[in-house]
């Protein structure tokens, strides 16, 4: 639920997008995988969006999210996060845009790459939510014709229609 909220939170207030709550989304797929439980989700998941009305379904996956062990300047275990979305256009069921996500978090001596994340969140162990939060802003500049303070994350996306 925290990476769906925090989803939700990026995605709430774009003008190009209306949300439908993720209850009655789930409320549909649940009802629909039940009376076909042996159908393929892509096609659960279209059959979703048609009755729902909507023209596009994200789906997210969350394979790991394990909290970190000790303080916020010592962990004996770090945050670990990994999921990934996919976005799926209901008419014909196609998967147009798909993002990923998979850390552990390291101390800066063991890997510089990660210095912008540094910046960000400062010299400690960050808890899980907070590396999801930086995971779905990492991906989600990605996502069509999403709007971020002052500018288009992605503004030349093209599907091919």
């Amino acid at each position: 639920m925290v990476v769906q909220d925090i989803v939700l939170e990026t995605l709430r207030g774009q003008k190009r997008f209306s949300i439908t709550a993720p209850e009655e989304t789930g409320q549909v797929f649940r009802r629909l995988t039940t009376a076909a439980p042996q159908a393929p989700v892509l096609e659960i998941i279209k059959k979703t969006g048609t009755e729902l009305g909507v023209d596009g379904v994200l789906v997210g996956y969350v394979f790991r999210f394990r909290e970190r062990k000790g303080r916020w300047y010592s962990a004996e275990k770090p945050a670990s996060v990994a999921f990934d979305f996919h976005l799926v256009r209901v008419r014909d069921g196609a998967i147009i845009w798909r993002g990923a996500f998979d850390r552990v978090q390291e101390s800066l001596t063991e890997n510089l790459f990660h210095l912008t994340f540094y910046r960000k969140w400062g010299i400690k162990w960050v808890t899980a939510r907070e590396l999801s939060e930086e995971g779905v802003a990492t991906i989600m500049k990605t996502f069509p014709g999403l709007i971020k303070e002052g500018g288009i994350f992605s503004d030349d996306y093209h599907t091919g229609d």
